[in-house]
Parts: C-alpha cells; sequence; structure tokens
C-alpha cells in the first residue's frame, strides 16, 4: 500500500491552489486600448493597485507643425468584481498635468481611452472613453 505523506499532500494542495489562481488571473484579463495625442517625451502611465500596467513615452516618429506626437498602445488589464479602477497620469518635464483614476463597471468589455490633441485645447489635456462594444463606436 502507498503511503501518502502531509508533506506530499501539502505540495499538492499548493500546486491545485497555484493553477486555479492562474486560472482565474488569465479570465479577469481583458484589453484596453490607449490612442491620441501629446508632445514629445510626454510619459502617460497608466496603472492599477499601484503596478504600472503600461508606460508610453511619446516619442516624435509621427510630429506635426506643432510639435504635437500621435501614438497608439494596446495592453490588458484586470477585472475583479463589479468595477474596474485605473489611475492615470501625464509627466511632461517632470511635471504632473494629468493625474485621475477612472472606473469600468462589468458591462465595459473593450475600452479604449483618446487623448485629445494638446494644441486644440489650450495645451490642458483632455481625454475621452469610449467602449468599442457600444453600437455607436466607429472604427476608421
Amino acid at each position: 500500500m502507498i503511503m501518502i505523506s502531509k508533506k506530499h499532500i501539502s505540495i499538492s494542495i499548493l500546486l491545485i491552489l497555484c493553477l486555479i489562481t492562474g486560472l482565474l488571473a488569465f479570465k479577469a484579463k481583458h484589453p484596453i486600448e490607449i490612442v491620441g495625442f501629446a508632445y514629445k517625451n510626454d510619459i502617460i502611465r497608466i496603472t492599477q493597485f499601484d503596478i504600472d500596467l503600461q508606460k508610453v513615452v511619446v516619442d516624435s516618429l509621427n510630429k506635426d507643425s506643432d510639435n504635437v506626437c500621435n501614438f497608439y498602445k494596446e495592453f490588458s488589464y484586470y477585472k475583479f468584481g463589479k468595477k474596474s479602477n485605473l489611475k492615470i497620469t501625464i509627466d511632461s518635464a517632470n511635471y504632473r498635468l494629468l493625474d485621475t483614476t477612472i472606473q469600468f463597471s462589468n458591462k465595459t468589455m473593450f475600452p479604449v481611452v483618446s487623448f485629445e490633441n494638446p494644441s486644440k485645447t489650450k495645451f490642458k489635456r483632455k481625454f475621452f472613453i469610449m467602449d468599442k462594444a457600444d453600437k455607436e463606436y466607429i472604427e476608421r
């Protein structure tokens, strides 16, 4: 007869818990896009639970005559419970220009955060949020 020790049972339970946690984290992962305009070397940081999900340093590859650059980034965030909070900050030359928290409900399927052109908004940093799953969303 095979004797199973407490050590083997403990290791088996730990492995099962790790597998379940990994599956739950994978299921909670959802895509998000950030797009828009910013000045060269602006740093856009998206965090959740004080963990950096995405840090975008705007480069000058697509610069216009006003020194405004466009950018696009796709990454994932985590949904737990009914609402998910993401913190958005924009730093430019060590000055924090935007520091806000946005909240997505569990009905938001494919969020897009779009930053407006700062030269057209009198250098204020403005953004809006939309959902690709919304029937009014038009992809160009």
